[in-house]
């Protein structure tokens, strides 16, 4: 009995050797597996985010072609071209480029990020303690709105409303109490504006933003009227918020 219980507590420690040294590798076999984890992770990361700056980067391009831009206002016919060759001199040069550019209102484009900053300089959207649209203002909403209909469902719209550096006059008949409302009311007028030319209301945002920052020292009527304005903010919309779809799907 004595020699048997000896041969069968032999054999069970030589499985219990056999069975540590099975496993003694396991924990590269789980390295391995989370390494291949995190590249897999930063691999679909920097995909993505390349992508929904793609997407910002698109609609940039195809606002300065329906816009005019400071860079192609100030831009100029050369007297050559690329091979060399003359061209028309300046007073030769159509005219009919430069009237069509008259038309364009002007707009000012600027990435950051994933998103995409949209103004217009020169534009005055609002008369002064109004938050409904003036008729150029409007306009240009309108333009705009033609743009980024190309891209519904797949940005995200959050309208900016701003004032001048005057303060409120306190009347009964008006609806807000400072420059902060007042803003915000702006911001809603243009959004109205926006979903009025099909820019789907679940896609838009409001942001009041108060008084215009660098009109703090400026007086001048002239100038303060385009601080009385709207600025556009453009970013990609995330595959699960209400109102996105697919590029396959527009």
């Amino acid at each position: 009995m004595k020699t048997s219980s000896r041969y069968d507590n032999f054999k069970n420690n030589q499985r219990i050797r056999s069975g540590e040294g099975d496993h003694s590798g396991n924990w590269a076999i789980s390295y391995g597996d989370m390494i291949t984890l995190l590249l897999t992770f930063f691999v679909l990361f920097f995909n993505i985010n390349v992508q929904r700056a793609s997407k910002v980067e698109f609609l940039q391009e195809d606002l300065k072609k329906d816009f005019t831009t400071t860079d192609t206002a100030k831009r100029k016919p050369s007297n050559t071209d690329a091979n060399g060759s003359l061209e028309l001199g300046q007073d030769q040069f159509p005219q009919i480029v430069d009237r069509r550019l008259e038309k364009l209102p002007f707009i000012d484009t600027k990435i950051e990020g994933d998103k995409l900053l949209v103004e217009f300089p020169g534009i005055s959207f609002f008369s002064s303690g109004e938050f409904a649209l003036t008729r150029e203002g409007e306009n240009v909403l309108k333009k705009f709105a033609q743009t980024f209909k190309k891209y519904t469902g797949e940005m995200r719209l959050i309208v900016r409303g701003y004032t001048d550096n005057r303060p409120v006059k306190s009347l009964s008949h008006r609806f807000y109490k400072d420059n902060l409302e007042l803003s915000s009311l702006r911001s809603v007028a243009a959004i109205r504006a926006l979903n009025k030319e099909e820019v789907p209301l679940e896609l838009l945002r409001i942001g009041g933003y108060g008084e215009t920052d660098k009109s703090a020292k400026i007086s001048d009527a002239d100038i303060l009227k385009y601080d009385r304005k709207i600025v556009l903010v453009v970013e990609p919309l995330d595959s699960t918020e209400r109102g996105h779809r697919k590029k396959k799907d527009i």
